[in-house]
């Protein structure tokens, strides 16, 4: 079952996707512009990965994200892609909830899954991406991500949850 809803919040508009998965992976989407350029990106579809069913081994999964950029002008647009760490993480693991209980999980920037994808500190990565965008045809780009359950969780079965937010500068 996937449901998309939109909220205004402090003057941007962001998209949350709450997908049923294993357990769910909500994903929210902030755009982030520093100076008023004539680009406009925008992401869209986002696909969230969609894990198996937990069984105590390692589960690896991929989802999407694409950006759109489009311009008045020919543009070469230069972005990064952040994620937040969710609502349950302790460091830079990820956890997902469900009442008192927790399935860790990550995202990760290539498909070694050695770096966490979250926002370019403490050792975790960011995606940068770009091209050029012109008047009759927009830039788009599509970005993989990677997603793993670790093994060895015990682990009340259940479905479990977290809120994810994607940041794009440009």
């Amino acid at each position: 079952m996937n449901c998309f809803k939109w909220i205004r919040q402090n003057s941007r508009l962001m998209l949350f996707r709450q997908v049923l998965l294993a357990g769910g992976l909500g994903m929210g989407v902030s755009l982030f512009s520093p100076s008023a350029l004539a680009a406009t990106c925008t992401v869209s579809p986002v696909v969230s990965p969609a894990f198996a069913p937990y069984q105590g081994v390692t589960i690896d999964a991929t989802g999407s994200i694409t950006v759109r950029c489009t311009s008045l002008l020919d543009t070469n647009i230069s972005y990064s892609i952040s994620l937040s760490l969710g609502n349950q993480a302790v460091g830079t693991q990820r956890r997902m909830v469900m009442g008192v209980n927790f399935l860790k999980y990550n995202f990760f920037c290539t498909n070694g899954y050695s770096q966490v994808w979250a926002d370019g500190l403490g050792g975790t990565c960011v995606i940068n991406g770009g091209g050029l965008a012109l008047v009759i045809l927009p830039m788009v780009n599509t970005h993989t991500v990677y997603a793993r359950i670790p093994g060895g969780q015990l682990v009340t079965a259940g479905t479990y949850n977290d809120n994810v937010n994607i940041n794009v500068l440009y």
